[in-house]
């Protein structure tokens, strides 16, 4: 995957040794985690044997499978009320009323075999965007019994997201766009905006913006954004992948390929730091206490501090550069997610080329005409060996390349 983007208050982070994200996974081992969720201060994490728990931020974790099927492979847990409610690839929903020592399926309302890829919790409510027959489930009993419609719904493939503003709920189709419903779930109609990039893997709402997060092609993927409930939408960044949105407070994240954060509803949004990161984050990012995590399949949690996020000291300047200028990747050595930056003082197209030892072009990052500034490429290499490779910047008549190490 290639992803381009220019550069406007861009946060690097601290490049020091000790600012980077940091593996937590103690009572854990490399598990697969499909669900992240903070508690306030305790942690929990899905994974395909059971639901792992940290009540002191991540540094340690003790597991509970009373309850649980042999396979799990949750996609999200959230509260409502006093339960603990989860589902994913297990058969049903499951609530805990002890705080993940036992979990109990509740199927009233929901077939046995359905699998719930997103739920968001509201008071006593609980909504949920099904898969396989592609459906939306609402609990007003903290996930107890539910009610399953499907009316104005496709009725393939799987549903990925659901929100809610003010008395309207949203639901995402992953291949056909975000559906409304204005009688509380009963019915859904297909919103008029549309939204042509595929894999729509997330739908937020926060004030009155909805936000989804797209993967694909780097021409595609991003995030998009309505303000009128659906019915225009715009798309505010484009690339790297995104695979979850979540929201803390008045900041919502969107992860995947990067970090990005969005302090204003989602109309802009600035990269955060990924050192340390072993790839592409899977569904979430979760604040509790002082720190940020995210989680992955077969590596376990990630744990890096919240101010490392927000830190804005490094911020790129606005003023246009005097001259060309192709900096050194960072991270490098890096796996697999790198960073160019570059510059040019004024329009220009622009192609910056990654090439293997042999002189064989294995990545194309930019090919564009760009206005004068201050620009970076991400290098997402996951699908290459480890080595040496040169990657090469034309701009005009200006020429420049470098060296960058690919270590896995």
């Amino acid at each position: 995957m290639k992803h381009f983007f220019v550069v406007i208050g861009l946060f690097m982070g601290t490049c020091s040794a000790q600012a980077q994200w940091t593996q937590m996974i103690t009572g854990m081992t490399n598990q697969s985690i499909g669900a992240l969720y903070a508690d306030t201060t305790t942690l929990y994490a899905g994974s395909i044997t059971s639901v792992f728990k940290s009540t002191n931020l991540g540094v340690n974790w003790t597991s509970s499978s009373s309850g649980l099927p042999t396979f799990t492979n949750f996609y999200s847990i959230v509260r409502s009320g006093n339960y603990l409610v989860a589902a994913g690839d297990a058969a049903g929903i499951w609530r805990s009323s002890n705080s993940g020592a036992t979990w109990v399926q509740t199927t009233s309302g929901v077939p046995a075999n359905q699998y719930a890829t997103a739920l968001y919790a509201e008071g006593n409510s609980v909504y949920a965007a099904f898969g396989f027959t592609s459906a939306f489930g609402i609990s007003t009993d903290n996930g107890a019994t539910w009610t399953k419609t499907a009316n104005g719904l496709p009725t393939t493939q799987t549903m990925t997201g659901v929100a809610k503003i003010g008395t309207n709920l949203f639901i995402c189709h992953q291949n056909l766009g975000v559906y409304i419903s204005t009688d509380g779930g009963t019915s859904w109609a297909s919103d008029p905006g549309v939204i042509s990039s595929q894999n729509k893997n997330a739908l937020i709402a926060s004030g009155n913006s909805l936000i989804v997060g797209v993967s694909g092609a780097s021409t595609q993927s991003g995030i998009f954004l309505s303000t009128d409930l659906g019915t225009t939408w715009t798309k505010v960044r484009t690339g790297p992948s995104v695979y979850g949105l979540s929201k803390n407070g008045s900041t919502v994240y969107a992860v995947g390929d990067s970090i990005d954060r969005s302090t204003n509803d989602g109309q802009s949004w600035t990269p955060a730091d990924i050192t340390g990161l072993p790839g592409s984050i899977w569904n979430t990012l979760q604040i509790a206490g002082t720190f940020a995590f995210v989680n992955y399949f077969g590596v376990g949690v990630y744990r890096r501090p919240v101010s490392e996020l927000t830190d804005v000291d490094n911020e790129v300047s606005h003023q246009v550069p005097a001259n060309y200028n192709l900096e050194q990747n960072y991270p490098n050595p890096f796996n697999p997610v790198t960073n160019i930056r570059f510059q040019i003082p004024e329009t220009r197209f622009v192609t910056l080329k990654v090439y293997n030892v042999l002189g064989q072009e294995v990545a194309t990052l930019v090919n564009d005409l760009l206005q004068g500034g201050d620009h970076r490429a991400e290098f997402n290499a996951r699908n290459l060996p480890s080595g040496m490779y040169l990657y090469r910047l034309h701009a005009g008549e200006f020429t420049d390349a470098k060296r960058l190490i690919i270590l896995k």
